[in-house]
């Protein structure tokens, strides 16, 4: 009798767990509740599609406490099985973190391009900077496994609500030291009301994918391919663009990352989850109830067009 008891309360906690709406994460053989995201990568894109939401299904917010070190953690996300590989992590910068960067940037924002509409733009310098160096680090711990060396600037570009966007491009370039820009991370820095996702639509296997910005997310893809007869080659599908800011300003901090063709082969793999340095759950939808936002962090499916974009 007493063989089956534990069975029987482990039916009953997840029963419990699952009527009140949440998750069940079974990690290292403890029953974890998914109460506003404690749940895993895989249990993350079933919700998504359990909720019936369809492409605009998404996990809940992936903070635990299940790093087994203690500290706070976000789970780093896949948002589609479909290429291209394209990675999420919700509640990856504090709010400290975002005004640090801010504050840094913002006197000395210049213009991107002259002539045209991307808003204005900075190149951060990172070293020397313990809280910039800090987020930098969270970043390549996103890809334990990939060597690269560290880049030295975080390019800070803030978008006012004037109809600013960034045209469609690949991030995808060759340095004169023979390494390729092959990952870029995104950090957003705000929660504008409308507009500004960062919109591919190649993406999801042609389904088209926007990450909506969302101040302390990141997002994260890589531009090339890394497996196959095109492994280390241009990856298209990741064409995207920032589209026009309609309510709010946009913020985002991006490291781009650049590497030798092997290096991306190898060490391709994410991590489950990457350390997070505050709870987000309360202060993120504060910000965005400040705002007026209530966002997807990411959707699904095409966008309509832009003609000021395809001119």
């Amino acid at each position: 009798m007493a063989g089956w008891l534990p069975v029987a309360w482990t039916v009953l906690y997840v029963g419990l767990g699952l009527a009140r709406g949440g998750t069940v994460t079974v990690r290292d053989g403890l029953i974890l509740p998914g109460v506003r995201g404690l749940s895993s990568t895989r249990a993350c894109r079933a919700a998504a599609g359990a909720r019936g939401g369809g492409p605009r299904g998404h996990p809940e917010r992936g903070l635990s406490d299940g790093g087994g070190d203690g500290k706070q953690h976000a789970e780093v996300t896949r948002v589609s099985d479909e290429g291209p590989r394209m990675y999420l992590v919700e509640g990856f910068a504090s709010p400290e973190e975002i005004e640090h960067v801010k504050r840094s940037a913002e006197p000395f924002l210049t213009p991107s391009n002259p002539g045209t509409v991307t808003g204005t733009r900075y190149e951060l310098p990172i070293d020397g900077d313990p809280v910039l160096e800090g987020i930098r680090k969270r970043m390549m711990d996103m890809f334990p496994e990939f060597e690269a060396a560290p880049q030295s600037t975080f390019r800070v570009r803030r978008y006012p609500p004037d109809g600013s966007y960034h045209p469609l491009h690949v991030d995808h370039f060759k340095s004169a030291e023979g390494t390729e820009l092959v990952l870029t991370i995104m950090l957003y820095l705000s929660t504008p009301s409308e507009g500004g996702e960062t919109y591919f639509p190649r993406g999801a296997g042609g389904k088209g994918l926007a990450f909506s910005p969302i101040a302390g997310n990141a997002a994260a893809w890589w531009s090339v391919y890394d497996s196959g007869k095109r492994a280390g080659e241009r990856d298209d599908r990741t064409l995207h663009e920032g589209r026009p800011i309609k309510k709010g300003v946009k913020w985002n901090a991006t490291y781009f990352v650049y590497a030798k063709r092997g290096a991306v082969v190898r060490g391709a793999e994410p991590a489950t989850a990457v350390a997070s340095p505050a709870r987000w759950s309360l202060k993120n939808d504060a910000i965005a109830e400040d705002s007026g936002a209530h966002r997807e962090p990411f959707v699904i499916g095409p966008l309509s067009s832009n003609a000021k974009m395809e001119k």
